[in-house]
């Protein structure tokens, strides 16, 4: 009996498989070698840290697609006033005013917000400018960066974002 160590490519290709016959994609039946690039690590990386590297960090994608309960600025698209929301926004544009939702609000890296914002969670790759309140948790990733008031009980900024202004971490109050 042998046993080896399975790789990152071969536990993706693994995954990959598995998604695809829970999926019942049987059609045109293609050798999965050909079909997936695979990915090899340099051999320097293997022995660094296993840490993410803050490169892979800084290419932030949402937290999850959009459903009927998202609002979504788009990019290339700008709202000014008061937008409120029972589930969730994200924005890729430019906002002006005031955001508020029951859920979460995800501004995407190059969106650029001058508003007042309350949500349960709030995650920040692009620029915030005004007063945040948060009501669970709030994450300023690599390329963001916040200017204001910050009122939340869980606050995390990770390498590279940038955070002005008063930080009060508090209990969290129930959304209105």
């Amino acid at each position: 009996m042998v046993f080896r160590k399975e790789s990152r490519t071969d536990s993706f290709q693994r995954q990959i498989s598995t998604l695809r016959q829970q999926l019942g994609s049987d059609e045109d039946e293609v050798d999965d070698a050909e079909e997936l690039p695979t990915y090899s690590a340099p051999a320097e990386a293997a022995a660094r840290s296993p840490l993410p590297s803050i490169e892979s960090q800084r290419r932030h994608q949402p937290p999850r697609m959009s459903d009927a309960s998202t609002g979504v600025v788009s990019a290339n698209s700008s709202w000014s006033g008061t937008l409120r929301s029972e589930g969730s926004i994200q924005i890729f544009g430019t906002i002006e005013g005031e955001l508020s939702a029951s859920d979460e609000i995800y501004v995407a890296e190059g969106a650029t917000v001058d508003a007042r914002i309350r949500a349960r969670t709030i995650i920040v790759a692009g620029a915030v400018t005004g007063t945040i309140e948060c009501l669970g948790r709030l994450e300023v990733m690599p390329s963001g960066s916040i200017s204001g008031d910050v009122t939340s009980p869980t606050l995390i900024v990770h390498e590279g974002a940038t955070v002005e202004g008063d930080v009060k971490m508090q209990s969290p109050t129930p959304v209105e």
